[in-house]
């Protein structure tokens, strides 16, 4: 916890990941991260007081960038990013999301929407997925030129890309790929506006 200018990179990892938390200026990079958590139970599903955090790959903080990540065979999600101004960039994640909630996504990223600032998903790809591929909320993201297909495996009330709440508003999804979503290809749901979706495909 509360760990800063960190930089890992070229790690391989089985049976375990890496997660960081409170972190700023931290690099992750070019990490090769297969069956990073399996868990019967989602977490943040139990009772209140019996409550945990799925185990998942990725930061909470600020100004920190995963990159470069191979990330497979995950129960819940494949990549986390929660915070402000974190980037997730050219990594492929597939087979993750056996749950099939809209909580646990290939990557899930969840901006302070206190902070002006954007988070960035930018050049990965994302396939055979339970539920949703890439899903961002809580503030303004910029999704680009990713490659997202064959999700919805364990469900059908999906998107590919899903965003949702008026929280988001500014954020851009642009020059995407996506196709075989077993739901919708993109979506903002739930009084989702002022959303900027351009050239995908």
């Amino acid at each position: 916890n509360k760990v800063s200018d960190v930089y890992i990179k070229g790690l391989r990892f089985f049976g375990c990941t890496v997660r960081l938390r409170d972190a700023s200026r931290t690099v992750v990079e070019q990490c090769d991260i297969r069956f990073p958590a399996c868990t019967t139970m989602i977490g943040e599903s139990m009772p209140k007081t019996e409550r945990f955090m799925t185990p998942a790959t990725g930061v909470d903080g600020s100004d920190n960038t995963l990159k470069g990540l191979y990330v497979a065979y995950a129960s819940g999600d494949g990549i986390t990013a929660a915070g402000f101004n974190n980037r997730v960039e050219d990594c492929v994640v597939h087979d993750v999301g056996w749950f099939g909630t809209i909580d646990h996504a290939g990557i899930a990223i969840r901006h302070d929407k206190r902070d002006p600032t954007q988070s960035t998903v930018r050049h990965c790809t994302v396939y055979n997925v339970g539920n949703i591929g890439i899903r961002y909320y809580g503030g303004p993201t910029v999704v680009e030129y990713c490659h997202v297909h064959h999700t919805g495996l364990a469900c059908h009330d999906i998107a590919a890309i899903h965003t949702g709440s008026p929280a988001t508003t500014g954020s851009v999804s642009r020059y995407n790929w996506v196709h075989d979503s077993k739901g919708l290809g993109m979506r903002g749901d739930d009084q989702t506006r002022g959303l900027i979706v351009h050239q995908n495909l």
